[in-house]
């Protein structure tokens, strides 16, 4: 009986624990996406209020999450994908592994990071309409 109430007790006390958790997820390739929607999934069914964050580096209709929000982020830099447009053509002709060919990669997530920042403004006020319409709904 002892264990029982212990169990309840522990379970309510770890509910109202849950927290606002974030799992950022760029849209490199579907399986990243789906890996990290596996993710959000298992922690929103444990109860945290989970969103999705996703910035579109590859323009994506992906929607594997069931449980926790997603929030897309789209045209942010034409960077990666020109980055990955020159990577493909080159993968079979040249050296793929090279500290020039790292470089650039390094460049295009630079400028995809930029992109991300200097959106946070839009991206906040956009969040702060949709919870503005939420509480008045």
């Amino acid at each position: 009986m002892r264990l029982l109430i212990v169990m309840v007790l522990s379970n309510w006390i770890f509910m109202l624990r849950a927290g606002n958790i974030l799992v950022y997820s760029p849209s490199y390739s579907t399986s990243h996406l789906m890996g990290n929607a596996r993710i959000a999934d298992t922690l929103a069914e444990a109860g945290h209020n989970v969103v999705l964050f996703i910035p579109e580096y590859m323009p994506t209709n992906f929607k594997g999450t069931k449980l926790a929000k997603i929030i897309k982020m789209a045209k942010i830099s034409e960077s990666f994908e020109r980055h990955m447009e020159m990577f493909a053509t080159d993968f079979l002709s040249k050296h793929t592994l090279s500290m020039h060919t790292r470089l650039e990669w390094e460049q295009a997530s630079a400028d995809l990071c930029e992109g991300i920042t200097s959106n946070a403004v839009r991206f906040s006020i956009c969040l702060s309409l949709e919870k503005e319409m939420e509480t008045t709904v």
